[in-house]
């Protein structure tokens, strides 16, 4: 039998809640679930100097190993094809030294652009043409692989997965963000969108997001060091069953590696729900949250009322959880769930909003900042395969985690532009291996890449003299002889510096063409 709502207690909906109107007392000192039991900051095996350290962090070696073991695999069984007859074998270098290619094609905006032109001489970008030839990006962006396809069918009829392309290395991801960095008091708990407009079995339309259709992954961030706590993917229905209480085993799944730490969960309405408190408090986790007007839990005083005044508050308690219900304007209310305070505090601004508002609104914003900084330098390209942009999406997401941690540790770095600056740093530390291989390499000794790797600040590995009798040794089909006759050389006309064979030669390596138009008669004056 419900109670009169002018009383002291009400009755939830569902008849399952006896909420008390009156304000219950609250003890001198700190209650047990909000002593936060860890201090932000590195676990002990984490001893990074470097940029590309810290980022190596969440992009693992075994990541990569993988990556590098199925983009093979998949090169491998379409070599046949013209652009990959001379397909050769990526490797961790090759793959990282590509990953700084695709940070410095986000930090410089390129979405949109054509590829050739981080190439080109007169519009490029000197360190694209330095580590490695356009072609050869091209091929490894177009074979690039996440899993065993020839096993991916089997292993969905398995788990019931259809995000089984990409499930390995979004679990080896997550694992490296818990285990990377000990996060802050508030978590935030929303949903991030992956913005994909191609053809995927799980894309789902979320409006209020920028890209407004994409991949949806539920993201739980640490809101004072904009940190990726945890991460995963939904990849819709299993089978043709709908989920039941999806929200509350999505929070469970993202947090429940904290369990004992007295840290606070802040979720929109989606996620808030009675029994959603009441399993975070058995961890020592408390939330705090909006609620739906449908929620069963609620009492009817809580609920919207044209007969409510503005600016007014009405709070109820029972199981250790504060129900607060605010009034911005006539007829509507805002209702927040929290296990964490106790007190019917009002705030003694003008508007009078209640202690528990005022502290949601301070940690609300973690996964929207997220948002926005990965959209501000992204890596994604435009793309039909899904796979491709969760990789893109993993990328950025590494750097803003490594990117984190870097300030934390060397706080006097942070100033204007200090993020843009350091993934251009990071993007060359993980370039620089690959350029030097590369200059060791023959053939690839030429002006044109010396000039490149000059001008993009990596500097010559080898002397200047070394670099042109490697020049010299290189050969080439002879500028005058018939194209059939194919006649290679390695001599050059030392005016037109094109190749010419002992048969067209003169004195001093000069070609009968310059050697004709009187060139050599000049420069012999």
């Amino acid at each position: 039998m419900k109670v009169k709502d002018d009383s002291r207690f009400m009755v939830s909906k569902d008849e399952k809640i006896k909420w008390d109107t009156v304000e219950p007392k609250t003890p001198g000192k700190i209650l047990s679930r909000n002593i936060i039991r860890q201090d932000a900051g590195f676990p002990g095996h984490i001893q990074c100097v470097e940029k590309s350290e810290f980022f190596r962090c969440f992009i693992t070696d075994l990541m990569v190993k993988n990556i590098c073991q199925y983009t093979n695999q998949r090169a491998n069984q379409i070599k046949d094809r013209k652009s990959l007859r001379k397909w050769k074998n990526l490797d961790s270098i090759e793959f990282l030294a590509f990953l700084g290619l695709c940070i410095t094609y986000g930090v410089q905006k390129g979405r949109g652009k054509p590829l050739n032109e981080f190439w080109s001489d007169e519009f490029g970008f000197p360190i694209f043409k330095a580590t490695m030839s356009r072609s050869r990006f091209e091929n490894i962006l177009s074979c690039l692989r996440f899993d065993n396809k020839e096993t991916r069918e089997a292993r969905k009829r398995e788990t019931k997965n259809k995000a089984e392309a990409v499930s390995e290395m979004m679990n080896l991801f997550s694992s490296a963000c818990k285990s990377s960095f000990i996060p802050g008091p508030n978590i935030t708990v929303d949903e991030h969108l992956c913005t994909f407009r191609g053809r995927c079995a799980f894309k789902v339309y979320i409006p209020s997001k920028p890209g407004k259709y994409g991949i949806k992954i539920w993201m739980a961030v640490d809101c004072e060091n904009m940190y990726i706590v945890n991460l995963q993917i939904y990849a819709g229905k299993h089978g043709d069953m709908r989920e039941i209480q999806q929200e509350k085993r999505v929070v469970m799944d993202l947090v429940s590696h904290l369990s004992g730490s007295g840290r606070n969960i802040t979720t929109d309405n989606f996620f808030t729900s009675f029994d959603l408190g009441q399993d975070l408090l058995k961890l020592s986790l408390t939330l705090v949250g909006t609620m739906r007007k449908n929620r069963r839990e609620l009492p009817p005083i809580m609920l919207p009322s044209k007969n409510r005044e503005i600016n007014s508050s009405n709070f109820a308690f029972s199981h250790n959880t504060l129900l607060t219900s605010y009034v911005p304007s006539k007829g509507k209310s805002v209702v927040l769930l929290s296990t964490q305070h106790k007190a019917f505090e009002i705030c003694s601004s003008e508007k009078k909003k209640p202690e528990v508002i005022l502290y949601y609104n301070s940690t609300k914003f973690g996964v929207d900042t997220v948002d926005q900084m990965a959209r501000q330098y992204s890596v994604k390209r435009g793309t039909r395969r899904w796979p491709l942009t969760i990789f893109f999406d993993i990328v950025d997401l590494a750097g803003i985690n490594a990117y984190q941690m870097y300030l934390r540790k060397y706080p006097s770095f942070r100033g204007k532009n200090s993020r843009r600056r350091f993934l251009l740093e990071l993007a060359k530390e993980l370039i620089t291996p690959e350029i030097h291989r590369r200059i060791g390499k023959t053939g690839c000794q030429t002006k044109r890449i010396q000039t490149a790797i000059k001008n993009a600040g990596i500097g010559n590995i080898l002397p200047e003299n070394e670099i042109e009798i490697m020049s010299k040794n290189k050969r080439g089909r002879c500028c005058i002889c018939p194209r059939k006759s194919d006649k290679k050389t390695n001599t050059h006309c030392n005016i037109c510096n094109r190749y010419v064979c002992s048969n067209h030669v003169q004195k001093r390596s000069i070609c009968m063409q310059c050697d004709s138009n009187g060139s050599g008669d000049e420069d012999s004056d």
